[in-house]
């Protein structure tokens, strides 16, 4: 990834253009002196035209570079590019935006929340080893996780208390919500499945559908974790966010019941070094 500042789309694929000829002029050459040509995809998203936001900056920029990849690789895409603004991805890419904006705009703390819960879930994906394109679904999977949102009433969503058991079950419904709004964009099948399974635990008493282990898919059990925490931590009307150090206490309680033992412990880990925190 390449950072421009101050730099305008026209220029940006100057220079991913520069890099192209570049690489292709220098192919790699192997111990028994054969020449191997190498080729660069590059895709170029630009602020704020593509987006104000860095996780939706990037996740321009990848659809961008996969569009590239479809059609032969070794060439950069852009939005401006006739051929890429027919490509579905770009089109989804699109409407994926608008649903985010639309939980937003119910709910301002969605959004931040879905960004946070992004950072956390890409942090515990590359940690696991995750490919690129894995990678790429965790990004887009946390920032429509709550997407389902937009079908839970205002008054219920925007409570500044604690639901009543009837309103938490209402709340419930978000991840069926979700996985029915975007069942018709097309490639988001593993999106699908880690939107609705994002609040199922590891002992199978969680929801929509009591699944249990091993059995919930890995990109929900890595949702949960990254939700849940960030969830934690978060100020609320209605309460004050936990401390770090209380969310990773809380964590570890509930690793092998409500979270995946290993990917719980896991994030848990990556906090203690990024935070440099001491705990028992």
């Amino acid at each position: 990834m390449i950072i421009l500042p101050e730099t305008k789309l026209e220029t940006a694929c100057i220079v991913a253009e520069k890099l192209r000829e570049a690489i292709s002029a220098q192919p790699y050459v192997t111990e028994q002196n054969e020449h191997i040509p190498l080729f660069m995809s590059v895709g170029v998203a630009t602020f704020p035209e593509d987006g104000v936001e860095a996780n939706a900056l990037v996740t321009r920029a990848d659809a961008n570079l996969y569009a590239s990849k479809r059609r032969g690789g070794n060439r950069i895409a852009y939005r401006e590019d006739e051929a890429q603004q027919q490509e579905v991805d770009v089109a989804a890419f699109g409407m994926l935006e608008s649903l985010v904006t639309a939980v937003d705009n119910k709910d301002s703390y969605t959004r931040r929340h879905s960004e946070d819960v992004t950072t956390n879930a890409l942090r515990i994906a590359t940690a696991l080893n995750l490919s690129e394109e894995t990678l790429r679904i965790v990004r887009i999977a946390g920032r429509l996780h709550d997407v389902g949102k937009i079908g839970v009433p205002d008054n219920v969503l925007r409570k500044p208390g604690r639901l009543t058991p009837e309103e938490y079950e209402i709340m419930q419904q978000h991840t069926l919500f979700g996985e029915r709004i975007i069942q018709d964009i097309p490639n988001l099948k593993e999106v699908r499945a880690a939107v609705v399974s994002h609040h199922e635990r590891w002992d199978g008493a969680g929801y929509p559908r009591g699944l249990k282990g091993d059995g919930i898919p890995l990109l929900g059990r890595i949702l949960a974790v990254a939700d849940s925490y960030a969830a934690m931590i978060a100020d609320r009307p209605y309460r004050s966010g936990l401390s770090t150090e209380e969310a990773i206490a809380e964590l570890r309680a509930c690793a092998g019941t409500q979270f995946d033992p290993k990917i719980a412990e896991l994030f848990v880990q990556l906090n203690c070094a990024m935070d440099s925190i001491q705990l028992v």
